[in-house]
């Protein structure tokens, strides 16, 4: 039976190596000391990596370490050497846009630092003994939101309708930063897509587009002229009389052989 996937630490560093927020859930590093050399040890081995735009990954001690970057904070995951990586990234990818929530895209070392008491309760949504409890940003954010408007909060004022909206409100900001991020990145690759499939169209050159169509089934004799052209317009843009003339021959084609 395999066993549960398992965090050994998060680190969350500045620039030059120091810690911002670091939380570890392994006995691997019994003191301070043990720890503050392993973050050294890490920081060195990667600081001069290019890991801004995707995750990377490095081993280290027997452990597996994916790590990204960003402004002047370096987020780092660390894993035994039998954990999956993916499983690792994905809680680094959980962590690092959850803190992008609640930072509301101003991801820097001073916004980290103001705010380094919604970063630690982050940390305690992600991840709990070494156990992963969710690498949903948007979960993990939510949480936080609302943990962080009910700390310190006397009895009679949790219940106020007025703090509730605000947390409510605040709850709505972070989920709808997220959700258009989401939207626009699917309707960008919806039109590479379609500039791709089209490209790929006009490559093979008008008769061969209609002779393959014809041969797949996708132009049959009920077929308008007007419907062809129309296709043969998003691939050239323009319709001119030749492009007639080639459509009413393959139409002759196709009748002949039916």
């Amino acid at each position: 039976m395999e066993s549960c996937p398992s965090i050994k630490n998060i680190l969350l560093l500045d620039s030059e190596g120091k810690r911002v927020a670091v939380k570890y859930y392994s006995d691997d590093w019994p003191t301070n000391n043990a720890k503050e050399a392993y973050e050294k040890v890490v920081f060195a081995k990667t600081q001069r990596t290019n890991a801004r735009t995707e995750a990377e990954i490095t081993m280290l001690e027997n452990n597996i370490i994916v790590y990204k970057f960003v402004q002047d904070l370096h987020f780092f995951v660390t894993g035994g050497e039998d954990e999956n990586e993916l499983i690792l990234a994905t809680v680094l990818q959980g962590f690092f846009d959850a803190v992008g929530l609640l930072l509301r895209g101003n991801v820097d070392k001073k916004e980290a630092l103001e705010n380094l008491d919604l970063i630690l309760l982050c940390l305690d949504e992600i991840v709990d003994g070494g156990i992963i409890l969710e690498t949903d940003a948007n979960l993990i954010a939510g949480k936080v939101a609302s943990n962080s408007m009910d700390a310190g909060a006397p009895l009679s004022e949790q219940d106020d309708p007025e703090l509730e909206a605000i947390r409510q409100r605040r709850m709505q900001e972070l989920m709808a930063q997220r959700g258009v991020g989401n939207q626009q990145g699917s309707e960008q690759q919806k039109a590479q897509d379609e500039a791709k499939r089209l490209l790929n169209l006009k490559r093979l050159g008008v008769e061969d587009v209609i002779l393959r169509a014809a041969q797949m089934g996708q132009i049959v004799e009920k077929v308008s002229e007007e419907r062809l052209i129309s296709l043969l317009e998003q691939i050239n843009n323009q319709t001119t009389k030749q492009t007639k003339v080639t459509i009413q021959r393959r139409r002759s084609v196709l009748e002949d052989d039916d």
